[in-house]
């Protein structure tokens, strides 16, 4: 005999498997249109398509996530190492950026990159979460896809990079290690 209120478990817990499986996609996809929304769109001025997807990513992500909290705090610690990292890098002449905050904040990352670091934070522990706990994949995988997204904003003219080799080497040091020590924070899988 089949127990209706079992059979009525197994449905919500396959809802919320799917429902966590589109969040992960939608997640993914809405990342990465926010990334390329911001690389076309800061070359030709035009910063209300990144920053309006930035600000409904942020908003879907509070929406379907119970993990407030635990997000804030990566957020919060993406926003600063970025803000670090860039800001660094423009001082040793390695990182400029088409658009600039106005003075006297021009000596800092832009503010557009830090909404985009903000969205980077909400996907540590979600999309981002399979390299947790896989340091020896996620300090090679973060490493590359640090410096190929540099790089891609590079070729589409939203930054410039300095020389080649020592700057792709500094993005890579800083990415390989920056996504798993970040990810070592207290967050779900």
């Amino acid at each position: 005999m089949i127990d209706p209120l079992d059979a009525g478990r197994r449905r919500d817990s396959d809802n919320r498997v799917i429902m966590r499986s589109f969040s992960l996609w939608a997640q993914i996809i809405g990342f990465q249109a926010v990334w390329l929304a911001w690389a076309w769109g800061v070359p030709r001025g035009l910063l209300w398509p990144g920053a309006l997807l930035s600000v409904l990513f942020l908003a879907a992500h509070r929406l379907w996530r119970n993990t407030h909290r635990d997000d804030l705090k990566a957020t919060l610690i993406c926003v600063w190492a970025g803000l670090l990292h860039d800001s660094v890098l423009m001082h040793w002449g390695w990182l400029g950026f088409e658009t600039l905050n106005p003075p006297p904040w021009a000596a800092i990352q832009p503010w557009w990159m830090a909404l985009l670091w903000a969205c980077l934070g909400c996907t540590l522990h979600q999309s981002l979460a399979w390299l947790k706990d896989r340091f020896w994949l996620a300090v090679p995988v973060s490493a590359i896809a640090g410096v190929m997204s540099y790089q891609a904003a590079h070729q589409m003219g939203a930054l410039s990079l300095g020389p080649p080799w020592p700057t792709w080497l500094v993005l890579g040091l800083f990415w390989g290690l920056f996504i798993p020590l970040a990810q070592s924070f207290p967050g779900k899988k």
